[in-house]
């Protein structure tokens, strides 16, 4: 049985890509494949690299605000 605390060992540039649609990491909405959309790179609390997509850079803004005012969570 896998250990569900492991974490998948797969990089970006070799994760299927037909797998579940990727989501706006502010708002929840679910990310077009084909079109173009604003990141930023984070770490975790690991210091592993994450990588935040968004659907605009509204999104991307508030994130960010919360982030370094310290109201968001997650």
């Amino acid at each position: 049985m896998p250990d569900p605390d492991e974490k998948p060992d797969q990089t970006p540039s070799d994760a299927p890509l037909n797998e579940g649609l990727e989501l706006c990491a502010n708002c929840g909405t679910a990310l077009s494949k084909d079109e173009w959309c604003p990141i930023l790179t984070d770490t975790d609390a690991d210091g592993d690299l994450v990588i935040r997509s968004f659907c605009d850079e509204g999104c991307k803004e508030a994130w960010s605000d919360a982030d370094s005012s310290g109201s968001r969570s997650a």
